[in-house]
Parts: C-alpha cells; structure tokens; sequence
C-alpha cells in the first residue's frame, strides 16, 4: 500500500512538474480545513460559534502565461478547468468558484488582466465538514491577490470575499463562519452578526481527532432544511419574548410556554437557545490559558445531542462513529459541519492512539489527528 501512495505521489510531482514551467516567478497559497467545535448551524442564525482549523490544507501553485485564459488543473480528482478571461461578464456556472472569486475580486477593484497556469492540490476531505470548498475559496482569493494585487487585506477582508464568491454568487445558504474561520485561522470565538467579530482565544485543545464516515451527504439540503427552521424558531422567540435576547433564555422559558408554540418548531428552538448556552459556556473554559477538558468534553457530547435529537441532522453511522470514539477514552466527540454524513471530531488527551485505532478498526474512510 505504501509503494501505491508513494507511486502516486511522485506521479502527481511530476505532472506538476510538467505543467510550471521554468523561467517564470511561481506563485504559491494555501488554505486550511476548519472545525466548527461549538455552535454549529447557529452562524446563519447570527449566532456565536467557536471553531479551529486543523492541519489539512488546499494548495496552489502556479505562473501567468501569455494567454487570457486561466488553466487549472486538479490532479487530485482528475479534473482540468478553464477560465476564458474575455467571456468575463459571463454568469459564473453552478459551484463554479474559481469564476465566481475573479468576479468578486474584479469587481472589488482588482486588475486580472492576464491568465496563468494552475496547479490546486489538497489532503482535506472532500464533502465532509471540514470546509474543503472554503479552504478552496480562500487559497484562490490569496493566489489572486498575490498574482495582481500589492495591497495588503486584513484576514476578514479576504474571509468576505470568500463569503461572496461561495455563496451570495451562487445563492447558497450558508453563513460566514467557515470563510472567516479559515481567514483567522487557530481558535477563534466568532460572533455572526455583521459585522463578524473574530476573537483569538487564549486557550487550546491539544489533542483532536477526526474521522470520516465516508457517508454521502447532500450539504445544501442539510443547510437549507435547518437554516429554515432555525429562522423560523427566532420568529417564536421574538413573538413570545420580545422584550429579551437569546443570550438571556434559558430551557425553563421554553418548558414553560411549550404549549403554545408548535410541535415542530419546538425541536428548533431547543437547538437554537441549547446550543447558545453551549457555546457559551465553552468560551468561558477556552479563555482560559488551561481550559477544562473533561467539561469540554461534556460540552461537546451535550451539543452532539441537540444536533442528533433535535435538528436530526445526525445519522446511524455518526452517530455509532461518536459512541466508538467515546468507548475507546474520547472526552466527547460531535458530528462536523452540517451533518447528513462527513466527519466528526473527538477530543482525545491521551487516548489518540486508541480512539485512531477503535475509528480504524470501525471502518471509518479516514482517521486522523487534526492539531
């Protein structure tokens, strides 16, 4: 197995090789995968969440040519995209990020006046929760920037534009959470409401594990279904308590008025004002040089029920991967991202090895160590 991987890689040295030529200034960018921790599917809500990037990344590299035309090429899924520079006006096609960030960029002001050769390469799992489209996002907005611009743009400047090329451009449903997470980078406590407040936070997690179900998901409808009745929950709580934040409810006040607010907006509201409290109580601990790990865990497990009993946006096999993980010495685990399939992440001090190993042995398509 390792001669194949090894194989592999030098093939794609290789063809990288083959594509930058000598004799050109080279260019390179990257981006990181995220991890939300806590607060997940709150952003869109312009609610607080906490999250960290990992060490998986996209990589690019390339060289203008002589031409208007942008080659790209994506060794790691076998795909080779074009970008004609003269059709610009042209409407960016469905997903189509690379167009849709010149776009954005051009009409921020910057000059892309000419094409260049591209190679994009990474290790982030693809459709999984950990942010690969975003960390594309990012990585091609910094090559962008570095191949036309001798500006210098703060961290949240370029987690925007992500923000547009990913979703207004394409009218996606998502937040801003996994552009700005990314743009920041380490643990951050971001606040969602514009404008986004992004707080690099004193303490750490030592010790994160990830595993990919390798279970299909459809991330749009996830986000949609969920964006809906999050949006739908903060209407009830307007109307029932419109003289108080969310920041001041608590279960009793739902408890107490359940009646009155229908059977399946009641579930939402649980998430929205559960998983509040949750991230917040995790930004007291990770303000901390030394935070509590065993209340982090806690935590973690407590956001995984409201995720799995409440939004339903678990499933059968996260919800055994997160059980296994705990079995083998995790503090907690929770799925990532949106849910419906992809990963999730465990907190392990001390027992990495072993929760790798039982996740391994489980059948999961990708175990690692995410710090």
């Amino acid at each position: 197995m390792e001669d194949k991987i090894r194989s592999r890689n030098h093939a794609r040295i290789r063809y990288v090789d083959q594509i930058i030529h000598l004799g050109t200034q080279i260019i390179k960018s990257s981006a990181k995968g995220r991890i939300c921790l806590f607060g997940e599917h709150q952003d869109y809500l312009g609610l607080p969440v906490i999250t960290c990037t990992i060490d998986r990344r996209i990589e690019i590299k390339g060289q203008e040519n002589l031409s208007k035309q942008f080659n790209i090429h994506l060794p790691d899924i076998d795909q080779h995209r074009q970008i004609d520079l003269s059709a610009a006006d042209r409407e960016p096609e469905a997903r189509d990020y690379f167009a849709s960030a010149i776009k954005v960029l051009t009409r921020s002001g910057i000059n892309i006046d000419h094409g260049h050769d591209v190679v994009v390469q990474g290790n982030i799992p693809i459709n999984s929760g950990l942010s690969s489209s975003s960390a594309l996002c990012l990585a091609w907005i910094r090559y962008l920037i570095k191949a036309f611009s001798d500006q210098e743009f703060s961290p949240s400047q370029i987690g925007y534009w992500a923000y547009e090329a990913e979703v207004l451009e394409h009218g996606e449903p998502g937040g801003m959470m996994d552009q700005f997470a990314i743009a920041h980078e380490g643990l951050v406590h971001i606040q969602t409401t514009v404008p986004y407040e992004v707080k690099q936070l004193a303490g750490s997690i030592p010790e994160l594990v990830v595993a990919d179900s390798g279970q299909e998901k459809s991330t749009l409808d996830v986000l949609k279904k969920a964006k809906e009745g999050g949006l739908l929950a903060l209407e009830h709580i307007k109307k029932l308590f419109p003289n108080e934040a969310v920041s001041e409810l608590t279960f009793d006040h739902i408890n107490a008025l359940s009646k009155r607010i229908p059977s399946s907006v009641l579930p939402y509201l649980k998430a929205t004002i559960g998983n509040y409290e949750i991230t917040r109580r995790a930004h007291d601990l990770l303000q901390q040089n030394a935070p509590h790990e065993q209340a982090l865990g806690q935590l973690m497990n407590q956001h995984q029920e409201l995720l799995r009993n409440d939004l339903k946006v678990s499933t059968p096999e996260l919800d055994n991967l997160v059980d296994k993980a705990c079995s083998a010495g995790a503090l907690g685990a929770k799925l990532v991202g949106s849910g419906g399939g992809g990963c999730i992440v465990a907190i392990t001090p001390g027992r990495t090895n072993e929760v790798i190993e039982a996740l391994d042995a489980e059948g999961a398509k990708e175990v690692f160590q995410a710090n």
